[in-house]
C-alpha cells in the first residue's frame, strides 16, 4: 500500500471503488492517491451543474465527481488515444454513463460551446529533464502538453465567470507558477490543502481550488495525513475517501 491506495501489479486491469469499477491497464497514469483525494475534496460548498475534467486519464475524476454530483453533467477531455478509449469505457460501464460525455483531444485547441462551473485537472507537471522513451507517459506527465500559461488562458474562456471553480493537484515546486497564472485571469484562492504520506513526513503535494467570484467566502487552508503508521491510515484521509474506497483497500 502506497499512501493510502493499493498498488494494483500490471497484470490486474482494473480498481474497484464503492460504486464503480475502472480499468485503468491502458492509461499511463494509473489509480493513485493524488487523484482520490482531489475528487473527494474539490468544490466542496458548490453544487456544479456542468463539471470538465481536462486529461481525465481513465477517468477517475470524472466518475468520483459524477458520484458526488449526481445531478450534474459531466465532460472530460484527453489528449492520449489508449487513455481516451479506456476512459470512454469506463464511462459505458459506469451507473453515471447517461450524465458523463468524453472528447479525444488537446485541451487547448479544443472548441466547447458551452460553459462549466467546475473545471478539475491532475496536470502533468515534470519538467522536460524528468522524461520517459515512452510517449503516452510524456503525455500524461510532462507539463510542456499543458503549460500553466496556456492553461489558465483556456480555462478563462470556457469557465462560467459567475461562479466558476478550478481545482488542481500539485508537487510544491510547481505552486507558485500557477498561483501566478491564475492570478493573473482574475482568479482568487479559496482552497488549499496540504498533503503529507504520514504525521512526521515533508509536504508530498498540495490541493489548490480558485473561484471567480470573490464574494461569500473565506480563504480555508487545511492539511491531510495519509497514514497514521506505516499500514495504518489515518482518520482524514479515511473521512475524505469513505465514500469512495473500499475497507479493504
Amino acid at each position: 500500500m502506497k499512501h493510502g491506495v493499493k498498488e494494483s501489479p500490471m497484470r490486474d486491469e482494473f480498481f474497484t471503488f464503492k460504486q464503480f469499477k475502472l480499468r485503468h491497464r491502458d492509461a499511463a497514469m494509473k489509480v493513485g492517491t493524488d487523484a482520490v483525494l482531489l475528487g473527494s475534496w474539490a468544490f466542496d460548498a458548490t453544487i456544479p451543474d456542468r463539471i470538465l475534467d481536462v486529461g481525465t486519464g481513465c477517468g477517475i475524476l470524472a466518475l468520483m465527481l459524477s458520484q458526488r454530483f449526481p445531478k450534474a453533467q459531466i465532460e472530460a477531455i484527453e489528449l492520449e488515444k489508449k487513455a481516451f478509449h479506456e476512459a470512454q469505457n469506463n464511462f459505458e460501464n459506469s451507473p453515471f454513463s447517461e450524465r458523463l460525455k468524453i472528447a479525444q483531444g488537446d485541451f487547448l485547441e479544443w472548441n466547447e460551446a458551452e460553459k462549466f462551473d467546475a473545471i478539475i485537472c491532475n496536470p502533468p507537471y515534470y519538467q522536460d529533464k524528468i522524461s520517459s522513451s515512452i510517449p503516452e507517459r510524456n503525455m500524461a506527465r510532462q507539463e510542456r502538453f499543458l503549460p500553466p500559461a496556456e492553461f489558465w488562458l483556456k480555462v478563462s474562456g470556457v469557465l462560467k465567470h459567475e461562479k466558476g471553480r478550478v481545482a488542481v493537484v500539485l508537487p510544491l515546486d510547481r505552486i507558485k507558477t500557477w498561483e501566478e497564472q491564475a492570478a493573473h485571469y482574475g482568479m482568487t484562492l479559496r482552497r488549499k490543502c496540504w498533503i503529507k504520506g504520514n504525521q512526521t513526513a515533508p509536504i508530498s503535494r498540495v490541493l489548490l481550488e480558485w473561484a471567480l467570484n470573490k464574494d461569500g467566502f473565506h480563504f480555508v487552508e487545511s492539511e491531510v495525513i495519509i497514514e497514521q503508521k506505516r499500514g495504518v491510515l489515518n482518520s482524514s484521509y479515511l473521512n475524505w475517501t469513505q465514500d469512495f474506497l473500499l475497507e479493504k483497500e
